[in-house]
């Protein structure tokens, strides 16, 4: 499948208009993420300084991805004023990528 880039390329509209045709979202704590889960798309969002509880998916058959840092949810920008979080960071490519085929396999249409 191939992959279009729109950084920077589309209004709040157009980015709905493209959001609502997408079979999966994956993100992390953003407009768009609430943008999917509000037209019903299904989501993984990936959760580091931003608090789950208060900021996650709304509606049900979402993934929310965190890592188990006792420092989270702490709203700063980076860790030590760095831009990075780490708790952001740990979350494996191997837990995004299992989140996600569970999902679609949840969410594929039936064929036959």
């Amino acid at each position: 499948m191939p992959v279009i880039d729109l950084v920077g390329r589309t209004s709040l509209t157009e980015l709905a208009a493209v959001v609502e045709r997408a079979v999966l979202f994956l993100g992390v704590d953003s407009a768009p993420m609430h943008m999917a889960a509000a037209l019903g798309v299904p989501v993984i969002a990936l959760f580091g300084p931003s608090g789950e509880r208060s900021w996650g998916p709304w509606g049900d058959g979402h993934v929310v991805l965190s890592s188990p840092f006792l420092c989270r949810p702490c709203g700063q920008d980076g860790c030590l004023g760095s831009k990075r979080s780490d708790c952001l960071e740990a979350i494996s490519p191997q837990a995004v990528l299992e989140a996600a085929d569970a999902v679609l396999a949840r969410t594929a249409p039936s064929v036959g």
